[in-house]
């Protein structure tokens, strides 16, 4: 927050002004009044360099201002309304409306919260109830949420930031994937240039998009383009990444199928969270898109329900993305850690549903974009007290227990029973191994009958736990849980099985396996693990045994 609050407020008002000035002169254009846009205009240059003149001091005095790369992209854009308002008055007025105009209002955004709301606890409620919704709006989405009409079905946005071979690459096969989309399906393509030094604008000139945002400064209001969307749905993609004909349509088909789903990630190449495919190999980009048409078939079964995504290329609802704003208090504290995570977690918190469409594949060459840029960040900061601020402020460890599933089990884990089948987890964390059961079964054999009932005794796990779950139980440690139970095909025991106890509760657990289930236990430790075995090796039900070094499971014989 600055200090001098008074001075906060009026610059402040000369914000609103600018903002005020910038859509004056967008009637100037229109009405070609070309008198009254050059002193218009005038005034905004002098508004804007005596901003720029005292951004850098405001930045040192409060570090998560962008005011100085902010103001600098504005002056930019005004330079180049100004151009064309000579020359094109098309363009200039495109040039306002899509650019000027969501770049001084990311700054005003911007500097609302930082210098006038941040660290204050009471500000920062009164921000996250009403504030927020005033200064980061998009006012398109809202006049078409009242009327049920949206401009486009779709809005594409492509972020490019240097590396222009990638994103060549990136925006010329994209342009062949949407020559391809289905008639109904409109469209808008959004490129958004974020402080290219290597010829990405002019690129992005010869394409000709419906918009294109040209940020000056790399970091001087990149959030802006999500002012300026005006489809019902938007797709993301960064500059690494290849999108292959089938893949737009199918992520389109999957975020559709349900109100409840509210961001989709297609299956890629080099990727974390355990969303590649491993028969998708290829040596070189002909080969990738031979194997990408023979996946890309829509398959609803392949829609497979995640506890988080990891996002290179994306589609989400662009009402719900601009309704759950992310979490400012801990991007405050660490700006660059776990933005997956939050997002992910918010989006769950809402109510909504992660899907992981593999029917549609994409390449991405591995964060081409950001890995220059990432390299000279704090390992320290970024992710050991990134994940400390994380589990503070939001309750949870992003990356604590059932995150994601283990590969390796599944590897050996049968998922094919026919019927209704009932899948029990036991301290699970967020509960992504009952999950990985339930769609597994979906996937593989296209039974939707799979129950999941998850007991925790980690509070905070409850509010997670909801939405991926059939039945969610709360229980103290020491409760007997086998009078509590019904009888299931799979049990999962997950955070770790430490002591004599844990070991006698699966043995009580193994009771409540149906014949041919399959109990699985991951233990903390070889000595447990050993105690684990020597306590079943007389158990006459079970069938086999599968152990590795994290995992062991049972089934129960007949």
């Amino acid at each position: 927050m600055i200090k001098n609050q008074e001075f906060a407020g009026q610059l402040l008002e000369m914000m609103d002004t600018l903002l005020s000035a910038a859509e004056q002169i967008y009637s100037c254009v229109y009405e070609g009044n070309a008198a009254l846009y050059t002193q218009l205009s005038n005034d905004m240059y002098q508004m804007i360099v005596g901003i720029q003149d005292i951004a850098d001091d405001l930045k040192e005095e409060e570090g998560g201002l962008s005011l100085p790369a902010a103001i600098g992209s504005i002056r930019a854009s005004l330079v180049r309304v100004s151009y064309y308002q000579e020359n094109d008055a098309a363009k200039a007025l495109q040039k306002i409306e899509y650019e000027l105009i969501p770049l001084i209002e990311e700054m005003r955004g911007n500097f609302y919260f930082w210098g006038c709301v941040y660290p204050d606890k009471d500000k920062m409620v009164q921000y996250y109830k009403q504030d927020i919704f005033r200064y980061f709006r998009n006012y398109y989405t809202e006049e078409a949420e009242k009327t049920g009409e949206y401009k486009y079905e779709l809005s594409v946005v492509v972020i490019g930031y240097n590396k222009l071979g990638y994103t060549k690459l990136c925006v010329e096969n994209l342009l062949k994937d949407l020559q391809n989309l289905p008639e109904n399906l409109t469209y808008e393509l959004i490129l958004v240039n974020h402080g290219s030094s290597d010829g990405t604008r002019e690129f992005f000139e010869e394409i000709a998009p419906h918009k294109q945002l040209d940020i000056e400064i790399n970091g001087g209001g990149m959030d802006a383009v999500r002012r300026i969307m005006e489809g019902k749905y938007f797709l993301s993609i960064s500059n690494d990444v290849i999108v292959p004909p089938g893949a737009i349509e199918n992520m389109y088909k999957c975020i559709t199928s349900d109100e409840s789903v509210a961001w989709v990630v297609p299956s890629t190449s080099n990727i974390s969270n355990c969303q590649t495919l491993s028969f998708m190999e290829y040596s070189d980009l002909d080969e990738f898109f031979v194997k990408a048409e023979e996946n890309n078939k829509s398959d609803p079964y392949r829609w497979e329900q995640r506890i988080r995504l990891v996002n290179p290329v994306d589609i989400r609802r662009t009402a719900t993305y601009i309704k759950i704003p992310d979490n400012g208090y801990f991007f405050s504290r660490n700006p660059y850690a776990f933005p997956d995570d939050r997002a992910s977690l918010l989006y769950r918190r809402n109510g909504y549903k992660l899907l992981l469409a593999k029917d549609a594949y994409c390449h991405h060459f591995g964060s081409i974009t950001i890995k220059e840029e990432w390299n000279r960040k704090e390992d320290e900061k970024v992710y050991t007290q990134g994940r400390r601020d994380f589990q503070e402020i939001f309750g949870v460890d992003p990356w604590g227990p059932g995150f994601c599933y283990a590969p390796s089990l599944f590897h050996e884990l049968p998922c094919d029973k026919r019927g209704e089948v009932q899948v029990l987890g036991v301290n699970c964390g967020f509960g992504g191994t009952p999950l990985k059961i339930k769609e597994m079964h979906r996937e593989n054999i296209h039974n939707t009958d799979v129950f999941v009932h998850n007991i925790t005794e980690d509070k905070s796990f409850l509010e997670d736990l909801q939405l991926v779950s059939d039945k969610v139980e709360f229980l103290e440690r020491g409760i007997k849980l086998k009078e509590r139970l019904s009888m299931y095909d799979y049990i999962v025991v997950e955070q770790g099985v430490d002591g004599v106890k844990d070991v006698e509760l699966l043995c009580e657990l193994f009771e409540r396996l149906k014949p041919e289930g399959y109990m699985v236990a991951m233990y903390g430790s070889e000595d447990v693990g050993r105690r684990i075995k020597k306590s079943f090796q007389n158990v006459k039900e079970i069938n086999s045994v599968y152990v590795d070094r994290k995992y062991m499971y049972w089934q129960k014989g007949e």
